[in-house]
């Protein structure tokens, strides 16, 4: 907004290249949604030094695969994303952090606020245009410390309670400090959503203080 008057193009910047390819599109789709005029990589080949041969061009084939694809927007539509909240703990450079928006995890239940219900409420920003182009799974996944919890935690989706039987196929990934939801659309929307973790009511809850330590969308078209 403050630069499209003048005429200026704006380039966000990826500082990542290790990166997962769906995690890849959904930076890109949220920052075209924004404004963004491009997407401007840095630090893409850091991780070819002191490599030579098959694995030199493996791992060249798997950085530079996002190339082919976050600079076509109607290709980029129908890919299969990982929208993800931002963690303080996902490997963001100290000398970085005086530059780069607030982490929103993770998220404690301190001074056990979890005992009148709420642990806390996170925006997840989804780019894609999903009323027009529905996926056809779309998985939350929301992640803490202590398995403990895991009965007597309750997810909301942009206020819409998820119901256990909405609970996604175990994955053979899946621990016991997870929880894995199918969310329809709506309540999926495009743009800003929100997670609430609450505590069940009239339950006894473990005296341990929770975290939560991730929260992702894993949205597939194929």
């Amino acid at each position: 907004e403050a630069a499209r008057p003048h005429g200026v193009p704006v380039y966000p910047c990826m500082n990542q290249c290790k990166e997962s390819l769906p995690m890849v599109r959904a930076l890109a789709s949220n920052w075209y949604r924004a404004g963004g005029d491009g997407l401007y990589f840095w630090n893409l080949a850091s991780p070819f030094e002191f490599k030579e041969g098959e694995e030199l061009e493996r791992m060249r084939r798997e950085c530079y695969a996002c190339l082919d694809e976050v600079g076509d927007l109607q290709r980029l539509s129908g890919s299969d994303k990982l929208f993800c909240v931002d963690n303080a703990v996902s490997r963001v450079l100290l000398y970085y952090a005086h530059i780069s928006s607030p982490r929103l995890l993770p998220l404690e239940s301190k001074h056990n606020v979890l005992r009148s219900g709420v642990i806390g409420r996170v925006p997840l920003i989804v780019g894609d245009d999903v009323a027009t182009y529905p996926p056809t799974k779309a998985t939350l996944t929301v992640e803490f410390d202590d398995a403990s919890w895991k009965d007597t935690l309750l997810i909301r989706f942009n206020g819409e309670e998820l119901s256990r039987g909405q609970f996604a196929p175990a994955s053979d990934d899946q621990t016991g400090c997870q929880l894995e939801y199918i969310v329809n659309v709506p309540p999926l929307k495009t743009g800003r959503n929100f997670v609430e973790v609450t505590a069940e009511r009239h339950v006894t809850l473990p005296d341990s203080i929770l975290t939560i330590t991730a929260i992702l969308l894993k949205i597939e078209y194929i």
